[in-house]
């Protein structure tokens, strides 16, 4: 399919307001510049009250008036909501948690997804839903479920399951019982029937690491199945229209790359707020969803105010929405049109109040939606480019939350974090890969924040990359386990040990903000080092980095090896300012230049193709900003044409976006 031309809408719930007030929300939603809507993704029992008994009639006007009004409409399959009368039917279709207490019925995103009787009534209604409006003209999409939290249940029915899987994984008992090591307090399982599912319960210590990796596995493969057969009805049912599923924040619980495979577009809900609004944070959420389908990506829901505590300050939704739009989002979403009367998020800001009165981030969505319209025909063709590739993978992610070792490595998005900061701070563009993309060679420096569950033939295809000239550079824990999630049968960081020439002799994690001071091995200059270092012993590489202190001083805590015509770079330690100075001795190694220089709080996002480059470049400090774009190009204000110079001065939560085009530079330049 081709890419789409931006769209611009809002989340509505025709559902919870008056059908008397639905052509007025959507005449103002055109109004306020808008095209796009998304509905119905919450919303079981108000399309099927009763067991078989649809009553739809309700949506067939809706769908009309978006059709009149040329709204283009996302339409849900609202299986995140169970109805009453399926928890009714089948009490146990309710999830259980790690502690065995079945949770209550009440909210939305809480189902067992073992329960055949799920499976079937989800079935009926997507066919039902595909049958009725698969073809309808306003159509242009749907949304499979909502935020699908692969909710982790542990009840009878997901254990046989999960033994059946494993069955499948493994062929027999015994081979699973050498990948998990269940020697190990003489577990060794001599029937599928005697595994446990990894209930928290355990009176001493904790449940096996090769048990705990495996269930999440599980539960991950059941998510991806589940919405798969729900893509499968939509094929059939709804041709021509896009396939897509939002991806709630920053949330690693699901391999979102396997889940996005039979999708068409990959998708994700922005709240700043929740995510505690770092500008880096939010940037690197884009650039991942936009890496899993490398295309471009929708935002399904966008915070426009208030959470449940801090409004947001003026400018920041503008701004918010121009940050999607540079990395790479096709659709911008605000979540809600109208604030809710009744129900749970009663407090979450919309862009109308619950009475239908405007908020001021309706008049900063407005803003933005008359200046984007005018923008779109130059975005077209247009894309962002990575100088770089950060390598993560939800495998991995999902092995290091199970052992973090130390408080500040409980959130496993601080390894990538870390160095995508490190690479924003150094001007350059990051497009965020799994480690099993094949276009890996395209890049002349591939950071890998850690590549936990190293296998021999993922080290062998880097091991080609940088022999054949490009530059890797590979961070803390990694090669640490193999893909059951036990240590290497050699030393570590195992199958990567030959490509880094070096091994890991001990290592420490480092809570309460303890730090390790390391000096150069050849130069001036210190770096700190937190939360988790690694003594190394080099074995054909040259150390880069010494401890000055601790339990190893004077030993390497990094080093660089020549290998062909490539380098590869391996730092032992975790912390921004090491990271950062591994960083640009790399990039001078691999020959990657620098960008521009952004003041901390800025952002510059390169958008190119056509023969031509939009720079956004975007405040998100309180104070004014100041940046130098390259010089010698001859820039312009995209929306009026005329001539524009390369400082760009910016105020607080601003915005600006130049235009270039490829061979027009300024008269003169150098």
């Amino acid at each position: 399919m081709r890419a789409l031309d931006l769209l611009l809408g809002v989340c509505y719930y025709p559902e919870q307001v008056d059908p008397s007030e639905w052509e007025a929300d959507l005449a103002r939603i055109r109004e306020a510049g808008l095209d796009t809507v998304r509905i119905g993704e919450l919303i079981w029992s108000g399309l099927e009250p009763e067991p078989g008994r649809f009553r739809c009639e309700w949506l067939d006007e809706v769908l009309e008036l978006c059709r009149g009004y040329g709204l283009a409409v996302v339409l849900g399959t609202p299986t995140a909501t169970l109805p009453p009368w399926l928890v009714e039917a089948d009490p146990e279709v309710m999830p259980v948690d790690d502690r065995g207490v079945r949770a209550a019925y009440g909210s939305w995103g809480t189902a067992c997804l073992s329960s055949q009787l799920l499976w079937a009534r989800t079935e009926l209604l997507v066919d039902e839903l595909g049958r009725r409006y698969g073809r309808h003209p306003a159509v242009i999409g749907w949304q499979l479920d909502n935020e699908l939290p692969a909710t982790t249940c542990y009840c009878q029915r997901c254990r046989s399951s999960f033994h059946n899987w494993l069955e499948r994984r493994y062929g027999d008992v015994s081979a699973l019982n050498e990948a998990w090591g269940t020697a190990f307090l003489g577990q060794g399982y001599t029937r599928w029937g005697q595994v446990p599912a990894p209930l928290a319960t355990v009176r001493v210590g904790r449940q096996n690491p090769g048990l705990l990796l495996d269930y999440v596995r599980f539960q991950s493969e059941l998510a991806c199945r589940y919405l798969e057969r729900q893509a499968e009805i939509l094929r059939r049912r709804s041709p021509g229209r896009r396939l897509t599923h939002n991806i709630p924040g920053m949330a690693a619980h699901i391999d979102y790359h396997r889940l996005f495979g039979p999708l068409d577009v990959a998708a994700w809900d922005v709240y700043p707020g929740w995510i505690g609004g770092l500008p880096h944070r939010l940037a690197l959420g884009h650039d991942v969803v936009r890496g899993l389908k490398r295309a471009g990506y929708w935002v399904l829901e966008q915070q426009v105010g208030r959470l449940e505590h801090r409004a947001p300050p003026a400018g920041a939704l503008r701004l918010w929405t121009y940050q999607a739009v540079a990395h790479g989002a096709e659709v911008v979403l605000y979540f809600p049109w109208r604030q809710a009367r009744g129900g749970s998020e009663q407090y979450i800001a919309s862009l109308l109040t619950p009475d239908g009165r405007r908020t001021r981030s309706l008049a900063e969505v407005e803003r933005a939606a008359r200046e984007l319209q005018q923008l779109a025909p130059l975005l077209r063709g247009t894309e962002p480019r990575g100088d770089v590739a950060l390598l993560w993978s939800y495998e991995d992610h999902w092995a290091l939350a199970l052992q973090p070792q130390v408080p500040e490595l409980a959130d496993p998005w601080r390894y990538p974090e870390e160095w995508y900061l490190a690479l924003r701070r150094a001007d350059l563009q990051v497009d965020v890969l799994s480690p099993s993309d094949d276009r890996l060679r395209d890049y002349r420096l591939l950071v890998a924040p850690s590549l936990y569950l190293a296998t021999a033939s993922l080290a062998e295809r880097l091991r080609g990359y940088v022999e054949a000239g490009g530059t890797l550079l590979l961070g803390p824990r990694s090669g640490s386990k193999d893909e059951h999630n036990a240590w290497p049968r050699g030393p570590l960081p195992g199958p990567l040990g030959e490509l880094v020439g070096a091994t890991v002799e001990e290592f420490e994690g480092l809570p309460g903000g303890e730090a390790r001071t390391l000096r150069w091995a050849h130069g001036d200059g210190r770096l700190s080092a937190r939360a988790w270092c690694e003594l190394l012993a080099p074995a054909g590489a040259e150390p880069l980095l010494l401890y000055a202190d601790g339990p190893w001083p004077g030993s390497p805590a990094a080093v660089r090896r020549q290998l062909g015509a490539g380098r590869a770079y391996y730092l032992g330690c975790m912390g921004e300012e090491v990271v950062a100075g591994v960083l640009l001795e790399a990039l001078r190694g691999a020959g990657v230049a620098r960008g521009p220089s952004v003041p901390a709080g800025g952002e510059l996002v390169v958008r190119a193709g056509g023969g031509r480059a939009l720079y956004f470049v975007l405040n998100h400090a309180a104070q004014e900003a100041r940046l130098a774009l390259p010089a010698g190009r001859a820039y312009q204000d995209p929306w009026t044409g005329d001539a524009r110079p390369a400082e760009v001065e910016l105020p607080p939560y601003g915005v600006e976006v130049l235009l270039a085009y490829v061979g027009q530079e300024v008269q003169g330049a150098s």
